[in-house]
């Protein structure tokens, strides 16, 4: 498959994907982008100002990130497995 063939395939099953499901892979996309970000930041700035690397100085926020934050992945096979098995049918 081209990689338009897999684009087009993926469109085709997220919009299939139950609305609970979106959500759960939304909240922790936005959770990780917004860590991802805030590290990016620190990062920019201790260059900008010739500090030491981000590791040798205080921790960063993904240092902190609290469990709930954590993307429980345990279920999500058996999720999508059904999702495919259905549009392959």
């Amino acid at each position: 498959m081209s990689v338009s063939d897999v684009a087009r395939e993926l469109g085709i099953r997220w919009k299939q994907v139950p609305t609970e499901l979106k959500i759960k892979y939304e909240q922790a996309a936005s959770e990780q982008k917004n860590v991802y970000q805030a590290e990016m930041a620190l990062y920019k700035h201790q260059t900008s100002t010739n500090s030491s690397s981000p590791s040798e100085t205080c921790p960063t926020p993904h240092d902190y990130q609290n469990s709930s934050m954590q993307f429980d992945t345990s279920d999500t096979p058996l999720e999508f497995d059904m999702l495919i098995t259905d549009t392959e049918e």
